[in-house]
């Protein structure tokens, strides 16, 4: 894997859809709520409320603080998210 491919790895795995997070760059809040992440020199950044925004995941170095992480269903003892 190149490194900007790892990066988005860690992203996807870090920041699921349904993930509430403070933009490292911003201090804004945001809600990941599409599978769209994207490299940007070394930062990494997703869009958000259909593509309007784009707010920052990991900036300079730093990802964003974590603000809640989706939780999922369990229907027929499996997890929807």
């Amino acid at each position: 894997m190149t490194p900007e491919e790892e990066l988005l790895a860690e992203a996807r795995e870090k920041y699921p859809i349904g993930t509430v997070f403070k933009s490292a760059q911003s201090g804004s809040t945001f809600t990941v709520d599409a599978d769209s992440y994207f490299v940007q020199g070394s930062d990494i950044r997703c869009y958000v409320n259909k593509r309007k925004w784009e707010p920052f995941l990991r900036f300079n170095g730093d990802w964003s603080k974590i603000i809640s992480s989706p939780v999922p269903q369990v229907i027929n003892n499996y997890p929807i998210f």
